[in-house]
């Protein structure tokens, strides 16, 4: 027999949905969105909050017999026999179901052509870039960039470039969501984006971009955290969708890790389960995937686009990047020497003198291995050798 739902119980459940989310905003006035427009209903949402926690206090709610802990401790015996849930390669190599990545990079680098690349081959269930096999599945792309005349054009060119019929891409399980103000910090938004992708068990979600998707300052760890681990985690594990972001590097150059060069808070890319970052010299495009919790990074490669810039669009795979450069020799001549000496710590003057070489060289190649996180820098003129990482260039 069931047991009876009390008024108060009820009420409780309501507000707990609304409120719960993170009471201390709440108390603030915050409501990290929840609250946008409806700024006069703060006070009442408060008394509210007060309400419900002082029924808790008095044990009238949540202290049910036989109710299960809020945590579960595991021991190290359960750890080991724990069945992790199986999470399949939506496109191999580089996002997994359930999984949120970054797609990233300057202005005009063509980040919104490859990721409607990448939606249109997973709805159709294409290989992308004829080079990474899919998961056929539907796909939704939240475009918040570009008007839709716009959107109609560039899918129509990828389409051609594909090889689609027009008559076939009518039909594909590809949706679009353009010219509305969808922000995902905004339970009612989010409330929205859940219900249509369990109607039309979307598979994947591209977000065009991030920050026009957010309320919050980016730069905001705190809110970026929240968003990421409250809001966006439990959708993808409830929904099963996977989502790209696709979002800017900084302006100006950065001598440091690549994925530092992402704007806003490092949580965004602490918290994330991938990060692609895309470069771009006229028609050519290098991709370097620069964080990877699915597997192993892939090494960098090279498209080329191919376009008649009116009725066709095409990324062309160049294959793995070949730099011949003096900056990569010298790159390759560092690692050479860090495995022949047994190195693991070493300061600038060690280097030069190692490799007969300028400064100015070994700096740009310590730069440079910094950015591929093959080499860390301790403090001014001192560096330590990520070792697991110096066995390949």
């Amino acid at each position: 027999m069931g047991v009876k739902t009390t008024p108060e119980e009820a009420r409780y459940s309501t507000l707990k949905s609304l409120l719960d989310r993170d009471r201390n905003m709440a108390y603030r006035g915050d409501f990290f969105g929840l609250a946008k427009g409806r700024e006069k209903d703060i006070p009442k949402l408060r008394e509210d909050l007060d309400w419900f926690e002082g029924l808790i206090e008095e044990e009238t709610i949540g202290k049910k017999e036989g109710e299960k802990p809020k945590f579960k401790v595991l021991s190290l015996k359960e750890l080991y026999e724990y069945e992790c849930p199986p999470y399949n390669w939506r496109i191999q190599k580089i996002i997994k179901d359930k999984k949120m990545i970054i797609i990233a990079g300057d202005s005009a680098v063509y980040k919104s052509w490859l990721c409607l690349n990448i939606s249109l081959c997973v709805a159709k269930g294409i290989p992308f870039l004829d080079n990474f096999d899919v998961e056929q599945g539907e796909v939704l792309f939240i475009d918040r960039e570009n008007s839709i005349p716009e959107l109609q054009n560039r899918i129509e060119m990828i389409a051609n470039g594909l090889k689609i019929s027009k008559e076939e891409y009518g039909e594909l399980p590809l949706h679009f969501l353009s010219e509305q103000s969808l922000i995902l910090d905004h339970i009612e938004d989010v409330d929205f984006l859940e219900e249509f992708i369990g109607k039309n068990n979307i598979r994947l979600v591209v977000v065009d971009t991030y920050r026009r998707i957010i309320s919050f300052d980016e730069n905001d760890a705190n809110a970026v955290n929240y968003f990421l681990n409250e809001i966006m985690k439990p959708l993808c594990e409830k929904t099963g969708a996977s989502f790209i972001f696709i979002h800017h590097h900084k302006k100006g150059r950065n001598n440091g890790n690549q994925k530092d060069r992402l704007r806003g808070s490092s949580d965004f890319v602490n918290l994330v389960d991938g990060v692609i970052q895309v470069e771009r010299r006229n028609s050519k495009i290098t991709i370097r995937q620069t964080k990877s919790r699915s597997g192993k990074e892939i090494e960098p490669f090279d498209i080329e686009i191919e376009t008649d810039e009116e009725k066709f669009f095409r990324f062309k795979y160049l294959g793995e990047r070949q730099d011949n450069s003096a900056l990569a020799r010298n790159c390759q001549k560092l690692m050479v020497w860090f495995g022949e000496k047994d190195i693991s710590e070493f300061d600038t003057r060690e280097a030069i003198d190692g490799l007969s070489s300028s400064k100015q060289r070994i700096n740009d190649a310590l730069n440079e291995l910094i950015k591929r996180d093959l080499v860390k820098k301790k403090y001014r003129g001192h560096y330590e050798v990520i070792k697991q990482k110096t066995l390949s260039p």
